[in-house]
């Protein structure tokens, strides 16, 4: 139990007693309470969920959650530009062509040659139960890079091949025949309204493929 009210009055009696000059400071440490007047407090257990544990747990599971972000590619700035000039420089007819609602099998077509065959998914490295877990992740990570600077090479010779310019002699044959009165040309695609194509997306996270090696093995 803590003191009494004539204590409490005696303790604060006495510490006003010490602080005007009237008596020792040493009669307030003989008198058992402490020089702030307060009786003195224990640390109360931690609150569920906040103990030191709990927040390693908590860290854990953030930075687990940050490694499993999705990762793709990033635009760099002279096609952004490009892009934003064409798109505020570039007329769209009126009316919008009907043909435009209609999707055109030429804009989604496979890549161009054999570059379609070099598009692959990657897959998790042969191991063996007497490896260790250094050696694993190093053969994914050596394979996943190879896997990356592949499928960018064929992206960008993908890229290239479709952003290429017209011949001259294609130009010129163009420009020589007069357009049809009844007809108006599209403007839709990218080869016609000179829009470049933008690279192709895809996940560049080794550990978001590392959860889909985990599913295709169950």
């Amino acid at each position: 139990m803590g003191p009494s009210g004539k204590q409490r009055k005696a303790q604060l009696q006495l510490k006003r007693a010490i602080k005007r000059g009237d008596a020792p400071e040493n009669l307030l440490s003989h008198s058992g309470a402490s020089p702030s007047g307060r009786r003195k407090k224990y640390r109360r257990d931690p609150a569920p969920g906040h103990s030191l544990q709990a927040r390693q747990m908590s860290e854990q599971a953030s930075r687990t959650a940050r490694k499993l972000q999705s990762a793709f590619v990033k635009l760099d700035r002279e096609f952004l530009d490009q892009t934003r000039r064409l798109a505020t420089t570039s007329s769209i007819l009126r009316p919008i062509p009907e043909d435009s609602n209609v999707l055109n099998e030429d804009w989604v077509k496979p890549p161009i040659g054999d570059v379609a065959i070099r598009f692959t998914i990657p897959k998790r490295p042969k191991w063996k139960y007497g490896m260790s877990k250094a050696e694993v992740d190093g053969n994914e990570q050596a394979y996943f890079c190879r896997w990356l600077s592949q499928q960018d090479a064929a992206v960008e010779q993908w890229r290239n091949a479709l952003n290429k310019p017209p011949q001259a002699d294609e130009q010129s044959d163009q420009a020589l025949q007069s357009p049809r009165p009844d007809t108006q040309p599209s403007t839709t695609s990218n080869e016609t309204s000179g829009m470049p194509h933008p690279p192709i997306y895809f996940e560049r996270n080794l550990e978001v493929w590392r959860q889909l090696y985990v599913t295709a093995a169950m």
